[in-house]
């Protein structure tokens, strides 16, 4: 799928700031914070997600779609000669928190990161939500969940947040509060 992507701050040198998005928003949602670092002299790269707000796909498929997504952005980003010899660090919320973290199995090479309140492995993550939502019937809908993530995404289910970080040299900074009502703690 073509990604639809956004570059701020393009005269800015100071390193190029890649941002992925939680689920269910886009970049656009970002902005304040995205100009904040635009402002500090870094060059922000943003993209939206297969099929979000502009890029191709019917849909997203799944959790493990946002570190291919970066993936693809990644490369894009080494074949420009614009962003040559720019240090390349990478940001993320909830979504992209686990894009930026699992996808530095791709990519250890990134000089650092951030994530907030991202998580560890997808199907874990739908677990617990779907628990709190429904209690023990949740089993009707996490047992689906599994076969299908399995079927759409066979080399990439062993992605997690945790193998990605022990991937890399980078620093990485994990945020996340105990008053997430979505991802917990």
């Amino acid at each position: 799928n073509r990604l639809k992507g956004y570059v701020y701050g393009e005269d800015n040198k100071k390193a190029l700031l890649v941002f992925c998005h939680g689920i269910w928003s886009g970049p656009d949602e970002y902005l304040m914070m995205l100009t904040w670092f635009v402002d500090q002299g870094y060059q922000v790269f943003t993209y939206s997600n297969t099929s979000y707000n502009g890029s191709q796909g019917k849909w997203a498929k799944g959790l493990f779609q946002s570190p291919l997504d970066l993936n693809a952005a990644l490369h894009y980003i080494e074949s420009q000669e614009t962003f040559q010899g720019l240090p390349i660090l990478l940001l993320g919320h909830s979504w992209g928190g686990f894009a930026v973290t699992s996808g530095l199995s791709f990519h250890p090479e990134v000089e650092g990161v951030a994530a907030l309140s991202g998580f560890n492995q997808p199907l874990e993550m739908s677990d617990s939500v779907a628990r709190k939502m429904f209690g023990r019937i949740s089993i009707l809908f996490t047992l689906p969940s599994h076969v299908i993530n399995r079927i759409l995404f066979p080399k990439y289910m062993g992605l997690t947040a945790v193998k990605g970080i022990n991937h890399t040299q980078a620093p990485v900074l994990l945020v996340h509060g105990t008053n997430d009502d979505f991802i917990y703690y």
